[in-house]
């Protein structure tokens, strides 16, 4: 510093004294400036006292001079303590030389930064409150510096910052909160420690609803509880359950729906203190807002439904209960909540959900129940849309490529024979379908694909449930068998385009097939339904042209298949012909049309409906 520069008002005793190494000279000069400042108030010259401040501020407290910028913060802190209840006439030119100096390398300037700013803010009190957000992002730098002595002097200049927010009224939360929502982010432990106890101190002001910004800082909170200081994990425990208390208190203005996938998230984590918090989260969510969580109905079991297979040693050992209401579906969406307003829930996601955790072999027994029941209702609720989601899966698993061999068995490989109490087709048919024991392959001619083993189960399945419950049958048969179809001249029209096509070249296939009638008879019997609702136009003059060539199937066995015929039928069991239940659905079918008839009162009218 050039001693010979004019530092006025500053004397050159005072200027001197600043710059000494020695603090008990810096507490002389800083005595002596405040009683300039005083002088200066009582005058009221506040352009000296800016230029005292000025000074002070640039060729003290930022020189590059270490004893200087000591001074130059002692004096500050002087100029403050004169200035007093008017110092918020000047805390900007006061506060930011000071802050400046929380970064510097020695951590004995650092202390006297504390100290400085410490005194400017008891000063000045709720006069700072406008410039809390620099205070904050200060503090939370010195909360982890390594110095104890630093530590300890923020930690004094924090508790009289959080008691002047707490007896005040005018603190601005939202212009703090986007600084929140970054700090809580911290990795360091002493830093996250800081951020809690914060929190913790807003929670407690009644004139501070922090609820309404939650959705903005729950994510980091649940980050601190997996800190691995069990101090930060308690105190991040009581800002949750404190959290969770308001919100029990006011849910009509919790933002439920934008903190739901926080949840999800949290909920699928390792730490299991996590993730029984979350679970309990989850829960209170559940039952407080009822239909507005429905949409995220899938993500909320994809995390839920793992966790009802923990085992029970590992649910004592790491304190993890899952409430098993949870996942039964049961009551988990019937809330008491008032609230109807409309919502989507997204089935297939959910399904999708469902199926997954049902085809894997990997998971427990009690989320297979629990998604069992979940299904169940499903159906309950909404059984249209679930029993098409399930013909979905059904017809994605009987088309699956996994599922076409040659063997009707198991797709492990394991052989599927059909026991005494198992259906079997038609003696016609017998042959070519279901091998006897002593064979391994479909006996299949050259024009038949490959049957696909998951949908041959399920058929012998269905048509089982079928013939030993009729009222099922005649409920849901016609449903779930070939469709109820409106017979309108746009569907005509569609019928014919599909017959131009069956001429087509890559039909080639599938006109080949008629040649096997012992083999397809049901696709000779689906072209002749369409040849019945087709008026008597070009389409149906064509198709009948092509039936007619289908030969008499009599004139196609050959020897081998005449002595093969009488073995077919024999066995060691009795079995259910397929004829009768065919024979029985358009029984129904036909009752049906009457029905209808009768109601429409016209015989005549182009509402037919068929069975294909």
């Amino acid at each position: 510093m050039n001693p010979e520069k004019d530092f006025a008002p500053l004397t050159p005793n005072i200027v001197r004294a600043l710059n000494d190494k020695l603090y008990e000279k810096r507490k002389v000069a800083a005595l002596e400036i405040e009683k300039l400042v005083r002088d200066f108030v009582a005058q009221n010259n506040t352009m000296q006292i800016k230029h005292v401040i000025q000074t002070l501020s640039q060729e003290f407290a930022l020189s590059q001079h270490p004893h200087s910028r000591k001074g130059g913060l002692i004096g500050l802190a002087a100029c403050s303590i004169a200035l007093g209840k008017d110092s918020g006439l000047y805390l900007k030119e006061l506060i930011e030389p000071v802050l400046t100096c929380f970064n510097d390398a020695d951590s004995r300037l650092r202390y006297y930064a504390c100290e400085a700013l410490y005194n400017i803010v008891k000063v000045a009190r709720g006069a700072v409150l406008p410039h809390f957000n620099v205070l904050f992002d200060g503090l939370s730098k010195l909360a982890a510096d390594p110095d104890p002595n630093v530590k300890s002097g923020s930690e004094l200049l924090d508790r009289l910052l959080k008691d002047i927010v707490t007896e005040s009224n005018k603190f601005d939360l939202v212009g703090f909160i986007p600084l929140l929502r970054e700090r809580i982010y911290s990795n360091n432990q002493y830093a996250r420690q800081f951020i809690i106890s914060w929190i913790l101190v807003l929670v407690s002001v009644p004139d501070i609803n922090l609820l309404d910004y939650l959705p903005e800082i729950l994510d980091g909170l649940f980050q601190i509880l997996g800190d691995n200081g069990k101090e930060i994990r308690k105190m991040c425990e009581v800002v949750l359950g404190e959290f969770l208390k308001e919100i029990k208190k006011n849910p009509s203005s919790v933002k439920f729906a934008e903190m739901a996938n926080i949840l999800v998230i949290h909920c699928q984590t390792t730490d299991d203190l996590i993730q029984l918090t979350a679970m309990c989260w989850m829960r209170e969510f559940i039952q407080l807002a009822g239909r507005v969580m429905l949409p995220y109905s899938s993500g909320i079991l994809t995390a839920v439904l793992p966790c009802l297979a923990y085992d029970d040693r590992k649910k004592r050992g790491s304190g993890v209960s899952c409430d098993s209401s949870f996942g039964s579906g049961i009551s988990v969406f019937t809330s008491a909540s008032t609230d109807r307003a409309p919502v989507t829930l997204h089935l297939d996601g959910i399904v999708q959900v469902l199926n997954c955790h049902l085809s894997d072999t990997a998971i427990g027994m009690m989320t297979r129940i629990a998604v069992l029941k979940w299904l169940y209702h499903l159906y309950i609720k909404t059984p249209r849309k679930v029993v098409l989601k399930d013909l979905e899966v059904l017809a994605e698993i009987a088309s699956s490529p996994a599922g076409q061999t040659d063997d009707p068995g198991t797709p492990d490989g394991s052989d599927f024979r059909v026991s005494h109490s198992e259906l079997r087709v038609p003696s016609s048919n017998r042959a070519n379908l279901l091998n006897p024991p002593s064979t391994k392959g479909l006996e299949c001619s050259p024009s038949t694909p490959t049957m696909n083993c998951y949908f041959h189960k399920f058929m012998i399945n269905l048509l089982q449930t079928f013939s030993s419950e009729r009222k099922l049958l005649e409920a849901r048969g016609p449903f779930i068998i070939s469709g109820d179809l409106e017979v309108t001249v746009d569907f005509l029209t569609e019928v014919d385009k599909l017959v131009q096509l069956i001429e087509c070249p890559i039909f080639t296939y599938l006109r080949l097939q008629l040649l096997d009638v012992k083999n397809n008879p049901y696709l000779i019997k689906a072209l002749y339904g369409l040849l019945m609702l087709l008026p008597q136009s070009s389409a149906f003059q064509l198709l009948s042209r092509r039936l007619q060539c289908v030969p008499n199937p009599e004139l196609l066995q050959t020897e081998d298949s005449l002595k093969a015929a009488p073995r077919s039928q024999k066995g060691d069991s009795p079995s259910i012909d397929y004829t009768e239940l065919l024979q029985h659905f358009e029984k129904v079918q036909k009752q049906h049309l009457e029905v209808r008839h009768q109601r429409s009162g016209r015989g005549d009218h182009l509402d037919r409906r068929v069975v294909l």
